[in-house]
């Protein structure tokens, strides 16, 4: 298991396994050795929730103007 920090490259990968196998985590996490599924699914809602918070603050931004 790799413990070193999430890289780009990682992204990359993920991106495009995440293309054949849609939301198949285990499957995605076969084409980026050393990374377990645990950790995938939870870069994934790290992500979402970092969208999500930027969302709401734009449509904050946007009703306060």
């Amino acid at each position: 298991v790799r413990k070193s920090p999430w890289n780009e490259i990682e992204d990359f990968v993920f991106i495009e396994a995440h293309k054949i196998h849609g939301n198949k985590w285990a499957e995605i996490a076969k084409s980026i050795p050393g990374r377990l599924v645990s950790l995938i699914t939870y870069i994934i809602e790290l992500q979402l929730n970092k969208e999500s918070l930027e969302f709401l603050n734009e449509e904050v931004v946007t009703l306060t103007v």
